[in-house]
């Protein structure tokens, strides 16, 4: 992390030790430092489709249960994520 002055505020820059990417959140740079990871180290326990992120993981065994925790306030039809029910 380096910071930098842009106008009269510092800004910090997250650089990644890898590639040499910048990010000015330190949120973003983990997210991209996923991109260096080979590993997958979790796994559906249905279809063993492996993840690198948990979250990732236990959003996409929805598609198994078939829990929709996001629903239409208009037709009440339910999604298993906020996006599809924003495009809905």
């Amino acid at each position: 992390t380096k910071r930098t002055r842009e106008g009269n505020s510092k800004i910090k820059i997250h650089i990644c030790e890898c590639c040499g990417k910048t990010f000015n959140k330190a949120s973003r740079l983990r997210d991209h430092m996923l991109t260096h990871v080979k590993t997958r180290a979790f796994q559906c326990e249905t279809c063993h489709l492996p993840f690198k992120r948990k979250n990732d993981m236990l959003r996409h065994m929805r598609i198994h249960t078939g829990y929709k925790p996001y629903k239409c306030k208009n037709c009440g039809k339910g999604f298993t994520r906020s996006d599809a029910l924003s495009r809905h």
